[in-house]
């Protein structure tokens, strides 16, 4: 799971709400051609600073800005204008956007099957493909495509599918740059929470929760790796408990680190569990993992920057959460090669979105009361809070180089902010 280093937004006062901007975010405007969309959405952002925004009305549709900051009309992907969800949009350094979402191929309740994966593509010049199927897949909602792409627009789309006998088995189709997406490979076995990166080399990498049977109650993170040429490595795994929601990045020396839930019920966002990290070599050789924190953890998110060092984010479950308590992020950060710090609180937002540019600056978005932020600098510690948007809630943020924004549903439309460097 993204937004804009903005360089002159004045092309923007058109749609400004009319909301002061506080320091470091520009003011609240509205996507273009969002009014009536909902959840779920998506942003992705360039280095430059370009962005794109996926939504659903009346199909799936793509609102791109360029590095000035001047918006294209929102754009309809879909060639259907129902029963479609998820959509996950990336936004390469060159310029190319992508986007997937899972397609119904009925249009009455219920939605169980069977769906397509489809994904549109824009190229540098402005110009849409048309949607492409890459696989199927019997579920709907939790079929979850997730998109990643490199600067060169090397891209792999990784969702939940299913063998010819309806059993569940992720799938991925990858794509080299300036080509056409292949067919939908099998990982040859079930996973959820699935996250995905492709590497400079175009080599992709992959990491899930993977449940184990009988029960499917415990589970397993798992990893893998797969190139265009020569199809997904085995999978090997990195931890086995009651784990889930993993997250991972790789450091420029070329090692990799992740962090999960763990233990109890893992498995659940909504009940939390113990936070886990672990360390790869280049070669993806995982050592143990290391607990970082028994605070009860929902989503964990994980950054990391240009120079290898590593945040990780969390908040507890609402569930945990007393009546009146100020919003919580717990975070922990991990030097080049060093350890990770003691966990650290800050008081005044809840890390529903989360990012870390690429000097180290780390970025938390929360919703509900409006929206707001807390920045840590590179080194340091979370700041005070500032407000974004009077209203909103289920922020999403993207990150790239120096460039991030957040955007959040409010009073039926999509609102963004840009975060000035």
């Amino acid at each position: 799971m993204r937004a804009s280093r903005a360089c002159t937004w004045a092309a923007l006062a058109a749609l400004a709400v009319p909301a002061p901007a506080v320091a470091g975010w520009s003011a609240p405007a509205v996507v273009p051609g969002s009014v009536g969309a909902g959840f779920p959405f998506d942003v992705a952002v360039g280095p430059d600073g370009a962005a794109a925004v996926a939504f659903i009305r009346d199909g799936v549709r793509v609102a791109v800005r360029d590095a000035r900051g001047r918006w294209q009309p929102a754009r309809r992907v879909s060639v259907a204008d129902a029963a479609l969800t998820s959509p996950d949009v990336e936004l390469s350094a060159g310029g190319e956007v992508i986007v997937a979402w899972t397609q119904s191929l009925r249009r009455a309740a219920p939605l169980t099957g069977p769906n397509r994966i489809e994904v549109a593509l824009r190229s540098r010049s402005g110009r849409w493909s048309a949607p492409q199927a890459v696989g199927s897949s019997q579920h709907f909602i939790a079929a979850d495509p997730r998109v990643a792409v490199n600067a060169r627009g090397d891209a792999v789309v990784l969702w939940r599918g299913a063998r010819g006998r309806g059993e569940d088995v992720l799938r991925a189709a990858l794509r080299p740059g300036g080509g056409r997406f292949g067919r939908g490979l099998s990982l040859r076995e079930p996973g959820i929470d699935q996250r995905v990166l492709v590497e400079p080399s175009g080599r992709v990498d992959a990491i899930w929760a993977h449940t184990l049977p009988p029960e499917h109650l415990h589970s397993a993170i798992r990893f893998a790796s797969a190139t265009v040429d020569q199809g997904w490595s085995p999978a090997r795994t990195i931890h086995t408990d009651e784990d889930g929601g993993p997250v991972f990045g790789r450091a420029p020396d070329g090692s990799f680190v992740t962090a999960w839930r763990s233990g109890g019920s893992g498995l659940d966002p909504t009940s939390g569990g113990q936070v886990l990290v672990g360390f790869g070599n280049q070669d993806a050789v995982f050592g143990p993992a290391r607990m970082l924190s028994d605070v009860p953890a929902a989503d964990v998110h994980l950054g990391v920057s240009a120079t290898g060092e590593a945040v990780v984010a969390w908040s507890p479950p609402l569930d945990e959460v007393s009546a009146g308590s100020q919003p919580v992020i717990y975070w922990a950060a991990r030097a080049p090669g060093g350890e990770f710090s003691p966990v650290n609180a800050a008081l005044g937002v809840r890390a529903d979105a989360f990012g870390v540019l690429a000097d180290g600056t780390a970025i938390a978005v929360g919703g509900g009361r409006g929206v707001a932020s807390m920045l840590r600098p590179p080194g340091g510690a979370f700041g005070a809070a500032q407000r974004i948007a009077r209203a909103g809630d289920f922020p999403a943020l993207a990150t790239a180089g120096q460039a991030a924004a957040a955007v959040w549903l409010a009073r039926g439309r999509l609102e963004v902010s840009a975060l000035r460097p």
